[in-house]
């Protein structure tokens, strides 16, 4: 039995390489490193020794995010950049992620914990971290509309987590998914970015879409849910100031409502920039006022 002994046991922890044979073509699988399990094959006795272990590999390694926060920022200093669309929370589902490179982890407390580090990093040193895909992206065929269905217990305590520890931790943007949650894109749905973000975890920075391909992600719906801007590139179809004088028609006082918290939501993004310490004459404005939440204190 491969799961025999507590030392194979960590080996795999460590990460292991596994060939395979699919279709008559080879494949070489490396399993992510180090996770924490409660698998039913492993002794109860023997938990408490592999989360100690695994706590310990992570305690190694979170100083290492924080400084690639901190490298980040120095470099975008250097080129004159203000937000970074990253770092990426999203989860390993499956090992044939498209994605599984830039995400973190399989497991959300490992995942979260170099999320909230990186985040902080750079966040003290002047550059805001835009968390993607908010939330539930984690495959990459058909992730453009694809609906997304899972209970509220499995959302919140594996596919959130990594979000929600950055925000604790000080992350100043967030990058809604291209993906639906049940029927609702996740860039107009306000139970996830008003009520869960901004209300239960307190989050006060902004909010921008992923790519604006058009179609199903809809701007004036986007705005009212708390997506505060579109991330647009110049493809044709969006028709942002036809839709919203339409809707303007139809609800003024909601979605002037809606704008003014949008455009206060990213102007305080501004004044967080070393662009804006230029205008200012000084640096008083780089930082973060609070001290950062983390699942775990690691000294």
């Amino acid at each position: 039995d491969l799961f025999s002994s507590l030392s194979t046991f960590l080996k795999i922890l460590h990460g292991l390489r596994a060939s395979t044979t699919l279709g008559g073509k080879s494949f070489v699988t490396i399993l992510p490193a180090p996770i924490t399990t409660s698998s039913p094959i492993v002794m109860p006795g023997r938990m408490r020794a592999l989360e100690l272990h695994s706590h310990s590999l992570q305690c190694r390694h979170v100083h290492g995010h924080y400084q690639r926060g901190v490298v980040s920022a120095e470099e975008s200093k250097e080129l004159q950049t203000h937000s970074w669309y990253a770092p990426a929370a999203n989860t390993h589902r499956s090992p044939m992620g498209g994605r599984n490179f830039e995400y973190y982890s399989e497991d959300p407390l490992l995942g979260g914990m170099a999320m909230a580090y990186t985040a902080r990093g750079a966040e003290e040193n002047g550059l805001t971290c835009m968390l993607k895909h908010f939330a539930g992206n984690d495959q990459e065929t058909n992730r453009t509309g694809i609906e997304t269905y899972m209970s509220e217990r499995a959302y919140r305590e594996i596919y959130l987590k990594p979000f929600e520890y950055a925000v604790k931790a000080g992350a100043n943007g967030i990058m809604s998914a291209f993906n639906r949650l049940n029927t609702t894109w996740c860039g107009a749905s306000r139970p996830l970015l008003l009520d869960l973000l901004r209300t239960e975890w307190g989050f006060d920075g902004f909010v921008v879409s992923d790519a604006w391909v058009g179609g199903y992600m809809i701007s004036t719906d986007a705005v009212l849910a708390g997506n505060d801007t579109m991330l647009g590139f110049g493809i044709g179809g969006n028709n942002s100031a036809e839709d919203f004088s339409a809707a303007f028609e139809q609800d003024p006082e909601g979605i002037r409502a809606a704008l003014e918290e949008a455009a206060k939501n990213i102007c305080n993004y501004v004044m967080t920039t070393y662009a804006f310490s230029e205008v200012c004459g000084n640096t008083d404005n780089i930082g973060l006022d609070e001290p950062a939440i983390y699942p775990y204190t690691v000294k």
